[in-house]
């Protein structure tokens, strides 16, 4: 028996550690390095030639050149001494990567005269010396100091053998005592990172500028202790949090979430003292390179860039800020909600371009990486022990995605494609030779290759190729019904322009919709998920790593986190514009995401290149635009010139070219003098000006809008007509109203009324307009009150977006919600008072009261339906029940703990 249960405890013991998740991570914390503040050692003779040749030129604001002196005097010894020779040049060359992207990013403030470092303290770190190739001696000498040498800030690196999830760590040595500048650092990397494996310089070059970045103070001790930046408050769920709250990461913050309440930007929580709390909160900021788990993809935000300029000592150029794309114009919601609701479904404002299913236990979707720059899974893991229970999202207490996101199921890379390549689904990583996530769902074993794939469905792996999520297929391939149904992360081609995102497919060119969305394409079944065009080419060059956004060094706009770099045009557009060939299977769309009306393709201006079947191009001279109008309108008074229908002049009904008329209308007659088609000496004309042409009709007489031809009786003006001249002329109703069949004119006010519209449409009379019946019936926004008026359905239902008859509610507007799944009106979430007495049910879209909707009596607060987190008084919640402190003895269990099984291990041993 004894023997059995020690086979039982050793084998639930591997179980555990095997369900364990093991995430790269920075191991910054785990150094406890103190930094020590150094004041001038000397006074520097400002005459000496050293101090001379090395002044630098200071701009207004007191910022000069940021120089980095990364000395690999130490890393060279480790690297041989660590048989690691054969990768000393990618070691080396990646140093110098990081740090002359930090020097091209950032400015920095002036060293103060006269700081150096002795020989005595680089002994004390376990440095030798400085590089003697580089300054010799001279660097730790009397009167050489650090600005004379022209050196801003020294990082030493080397080797170390490290816990082998950790990859890399860093830390600031010694700072200026006036301003706690950082002079020196120290980055270690781990001896244990897999040289070998596909792409490893990219990666090294990308966590060692998040080392180098620790160095510049980026750490949970410079926050607290120097730059007074960090606050620490308890969230709506309980759960005690750090904040950065320094005027400019507020402003990015408040401008990129669109969220102007917020008033701190979280850090990791995660990693206990090895990562909480010097890094940035995964679950909202997914993808910065400041992430303390590593990620797939890592690039320099807004965030990161605007702390380092709170801290005083650094200027950065908001070169990288368009990669950050996770959680952009999100709302308050997605920086405070949870991302899993309490039923298990992703929480909708964490729904994004990114992923297309909600996600189920255990799934494994495809997806994009958050900055759409790879090819990623949302996959879950089994932890193997409950999570902490603020993070239990399943009804398996044990699943959860990162830990480092709150143990969200955000996108991410396959382990198995790690183990051989580092950011394996990289769009634009043809070294790797890989696609990245290579997801054909099918119980049948039919998978296409990779090459075949790509032919099929038109994805390119290319240093402008971005993720998106797509189902499209080839239909003249077999079974291509069962294929388009299967979602896929691909990579695709994009081509940015002012207005407009365009997506290459083999050898087509498709505009997505400005706001994004599903869309066909021709000669492709299934459906390419647009993103939102401010996502992908709000001004951005199109560069798909930090280091190639830091390369192209682009202007800054007035606002400095914003950015402005060059724009690319579709390929396809320039060929069009040049050519007589007509290429409609790309063009660019207006501002509002589609062409003029009719339209089919249009350029970038707007102006219309091809209409709809049935509808012909006309220029509107009014408004000097390309327009679509029916055939049937064209019949007379028209010329054509290069498929492009221009109007003859008025009442003209035949004419050869826009200048002259050819033939009248009939009861007019051409002026020569005038060159144009008038009624000279009209019948009932009351007043004529010196050329005969009718000013005022008598008084049972009017002129048909602006048409001084003919005076036409009043009488035959019906309620279909209104004037606003006492009776001078008359106007259609629907010249002005849009639709309107009868109108009425108050002369009063000068305010034109529709009546009644015309068939097909239905008056919406709060805001005097005609809508088309048949968008009125797809939208669902309006509810009608009789078969030809509607209102809104907010009119009768607050914040209400979509109705029935108006009075249940379909869709509440965004951030409101129904309560107890009471249809008549939607509420503001902050409205919601307590908020702790209700659970969010996403099925529904409805906060529930725990009193009336939780399966368990008597709870207060909860969670979700079956949880609950506070009993009513005299009542204590235990086994699952809230239990009666007067009437019922109990006991408390709790669960075995790990370090319960070490102990019985031990006791059987």
């Amino acid at each position: 028996m004894k023997d059995f249960l020690k086979v039982v405890i050793f084998i639930s013991l591997i179980i555990f550690i095997q369900n364990k998740t093991k995430k790269y991570r920075c191991g910054t914390n785990d150094l406890k390095i103190k930094p020590k503040a150094l004041k001038p050692k000397f006074t520097v003779n400002k005459e000496s030639p050293s101090y001379k040749r090395k002044l630098e030129d200071v701009d207004e604001d007191g910022f000069k050149k940021f120089n980095i002196y990364v000395d690999k005097y130490n890393i060279k010894k480790e690297i041989s001494r660590n048989d690691l020779e054969d990768y000393q040049d990618i070691i080396l060359e990646s140093l110098d990567r990081a740090a002359t992207t930090l020097q091209n990013l950032l400015r920095v403030r002036p060293l103060s005269e006269g700081i150096q470092f002795t020989n005595t303290e680089l002994n004390d770190l376990g440095l030798r010396n400085w590089d003697f190739t580089k300054f010799g001696s001279r660097a730790i000498i009397r009167e050489v100091d650090l600005k004379s040498l022209g050196i801003d800030l020294v990082i030493f690196s080397t080797i170390e053998d490290m816990e082998e999830e950790v990859i890399a760590a860093a830390a600031p040595i010694f700072t200026q005592e006036s301003n706690h500048q950082p002079i020196l650092g120290m980055v270690y990397i781990n001896y244990f990172i897999d040289f070998e494996k596909v792409n490893i310089q990219k990666y090294l070059e990308t966590t060692l500028i998040h080392e180098m970045t620790h160095v510049l103070g980026f750490t949970g001790e410079f926050f607290e202790e120097y730059f007074h930046n960090i606050i620490t408050k308890t969230d709506q769920f309980g759960i005690s949090r750090q904040y950065i709250n320094s005027p400019k990461v507020l402003e990015v913050a408040r401008k990129y979430f669109n969220c102007p309440t917020i008033d701190g930007v979280e850090l990791e929580n995660f990693g206990g003292d090895g990562t909480a709390g010097s890094h940035w909160e995964a679950r909202i900021l997914l993808g910065d390179y400041m992430n303390g788990v590593a990620y797939p993809e890592e690039v320099i935000s807004e965030f990161s860039l605007a702390l380092l300029e709170d801290t005083g000592i650094y200027k950065p150029y908001y070169y990288t800020g368009g990669l950050m794309r996770y959680g952009k114009n999100k709302g308050c919601e997605f920086v405070y909600d949870k991302c899993v609701n309490d039923t298990g479904k992703i929480n909708t404002n964490f729904e994004n371009e990114f992923f297309d299913t909600v996600y189920s236990e255990f799934a494994v979707d495809a997806s994009c990486s958050s900055g759409r720059i790879g090819r990623t899974y949302n996959t879950l893991f089994s932890y193997g022990e409950p999570l902490p229970t603020e993070y239990q999202y399943f009804k398996d207490e044990t699943v959860g995605g990162w830990g480092a996101a709150d143990y969200c199921p955000l996108p991410g890379s396959s382990q198995d494609e790690e183990i051989d390549v580092y950011y394996p689904g990289i769009c634009s990583n043809t070294e790797t030779g890989i696609y990245g996530s290579q997801i054909f769902y099918s119980s049948e074993e039919d998978y296409y290759t990779n090459a075949e794939l790509a032919e099929i469905t038109g994805e390119v792996i290319s240093e402008q190729s971005f993720c998106f999520l797509s189902s499209l297929y080839q239909n003249d391939i077999e079974d291509v019904d069962k294929y388009s149904a299967v979602v896929r992360a691909n990579c695709y081609e994009i081509f940015c322009s002012k207005r407009s995102l365009t997506v290459k497919i083999n050898e087509d060119y498709i505009v997505c919709p400005r706001s994004g969305g599903k869309i066909k394409v021709d000669g492709y079944e299934g459906y390419l998920l647009c993103p939102d065009y401010n996502l992908m080419c709000s001004g951005t060059v199109i560069c798909n790593d930090l280091f190639e956004c830091v390369d192209k060094k682009s202007e800054i706009k007035e606002e400095s986190y914003e950015y402005d770099y060059e724009i690319k045009t579709s390929q396809n557009i320039a060929k069009a514009e040049e050519s007589e060939e007509d290429d409609t299977t790309n063009y660019e769309l207006s501002d509002d995401g589609v062409c003029p009306k009719y339209c089919k393709h249009c350029y970038e201006n707007n102006e219309c290149l091809k209409c709809k079947e049935d509808y012909n191009l006309v220029y509107n001279m009014e408004t000097d635009e390309i327009i679509c109008i029916h055939k049937d309108e064209l019949t007379v008074g028209y010329v054509v010139e290069d498929d492009i229908y221009y109007k003859c002049i008025d009442n003209c009904d035949s004419c050869s070219d826009i200048e002259t008329c050819d033939q009248c209308k009939e009861g007019i007659e051409y002026n020569t003098d005038f060159e144009q088609c008038i009624n000279v000496n009209i019948e009932n004309c009351l007043e004529e000006d010196e050329d005969g042409i009718c000013e005022k009709c008598d008084e049972t007489h009017a002129f048909n809008d602006t048409d001084r031809n003919f005076c036409i009786q009043k009488e035959s003006f019906n309620d279909k007509y209104f004037s606003e001249d006492n009776g001078t002329s008359y106007s259609l109703c629907s010249y002005n109203i849009s639709g309107c069949d009868t109108c009425q004119y108050n002369s009063d006010n000068q305010n034109l009324k529709c009546n009644k519209c015309k068939s097909g449409y239905a008056l919406y009379a709060e805001e005097n307009e005609c809508l088309l019946k048949e968008e009125i019936d797809n939208n669902k926004n309006y509810f009608y009150i009789d078969e030809f008026n509607v209102k809104k359905c907010s009119d009768s239902l607050p914040n209400c977006l979509k109705c029935t008859n108006g009075s249940i509610c379909i869709t509440c507007m965004n951030n409101n919600y129904f309560i107890n799944n009471n249809k008549t009106a939607c509420v503001g979430k902050y409205k919601i008072n307590p908020i702790e007495t209700y659970y969010m049910n996403n099925e529904l879209n409805s906060f529930l009261s725990c009193r009336i909707y939780n399966s368990i009596d008597k709870c207060m607060e909860c969670s979700s339906e079956n949880t609950c987190n506070k009993c009513e008084d005299g009542y204590e919640y235990q086994d699952d029940k809230c239990i009666n402190l007067n009437n019922e003895k109990y006991i408390k269990y709790s669960y075995f703990s790990l370090l319960y099984y070490i102990v019985v291990i031990l006791i059987v041993l």
